[in-house]
């Protein structure tokens, strides 16, 4: 009898053992409570430009012309891809994605600001754009004209365009590099080089008086920019033109992002894009310095 009870006793010790022999526990909850992750924020909205519409207008260094052109290749080359307008229909385009950007090409190879007019009416009258991107005049210097008469003949374009309702972005010329070409069988074109700076700052007088803005190509150029004619820029010099324009469109029309403080620029402001990585320098009226 002691013996089947032993038996019994061994035989419970070891059912409880098979159960675990001790309380089960609660599982242990995650450490975040089982919540998922935050969803990632929204992407910024990309800029906007409040104008869309630019023409271009001036005379080869808007058409875009190298100088080393044969005659039917030059009549050929309206809207050449190197041709600053075309490259920076490309980089606006780029940046505001969300809008679209047209960038017309005006230029017009030996034309002279005083010669000028009828055309750039036509020109505003068909497309109605926003915005006129001027560079005009340094034929007229190569034929004769004084600083003073060039000047007023880019003058009476700029009031034209104004009376439009157009703003206006006066530019000024790169220098040119005088004496003999550096490339045979092209034809030297650097004349009027003592006659470009002098010409430009009259020009950016003009411009802030009228209520232009002033585009300062100038100070971005060196020589290693300009071609074999020692005129009309190279490749890399239309790049360099391109990226100046597109610096001062965005200084004086982009959009900032809803709560942030607008960078407008307004008429008669001097907007001279620095050097890359450098912010661009603006003057507001012709007595004041841009620093």
């Amino acid at each position: 009898m002691r013996r089947v009870g032993l038996c019994l006793a061994l035989a419970a010790a070891v059912a409880i053992a098979a159960c675990g022999g001790h309380t089960p526990t609660a599982p242990t909850p995650p450490v975040d409570g089982g919540n998922p992750p935050p969803p990632p924020p929204p992407p910024p909205p990309p800029p906007t430009l409040s104008k869309t519409t630019f023409l271009a207008f001036g005379d080869s260094l808007t058409e875009g012309i190298f100088g080393t052109e044969r005659p039917l290749t030059m009549a050929l080359s309206l809207r050449l891809p190197t041709a600053y307008p075309f490259q920076l229909n490309a980089l606006l385009s780029d940046r505001y994605t969300a809008q679209s950007i047209v960038v017309w090409n005006g230029g017009r190879a030996g034309e002279r600001a005083a010669d000028a007019l009828p055309r750039l009416n036509a020109a505003l009258g068909d497309g109605h754009p926003q915005v006129l991107l001027l560079l005009e005049g340094v034929n007229d210097l190569g034929n004769g004209a004084t600083i003073q008469t060039a000047t007023n003949a880019v003058e009476d374009l700029t009031r034209a365009a104004i009376a439009k309702g157009v703003q206006v972005m006066v530019a000024t010329y790169p220098p040119e590099r005088p004496g003999p070409s550096t490339q045979p069988g092209v034809p030297a074109r650097g004349d009027n080089a003592a006659l470009v700076l002098p010409f430009n700052d009259a020009l950016k007088k003009m411009a802030l008086k009228k209520g232009a803005m002033v585009v300062d190509i100038y100070p971005q150029f060196d020589l290693s920019l300009v071609g074999p004619d020692g005129l009309h820029p190279t490749a890399a010099g239309y790049a360099r033109m391109a990226q100046v324009f597109s610096e001062a469109i965005e200084a004086a029309w982009d959009q900032p992002a809803s709560g942030t403080t607008s960078r407008l620029l307004l008429s008669g402001d001097l907007v001279r894009p620095a050097a890359q990585g450098t912010a661009p320098c603006r003057r507001r009226g012709p007595g004041q310095v841009c620093s």
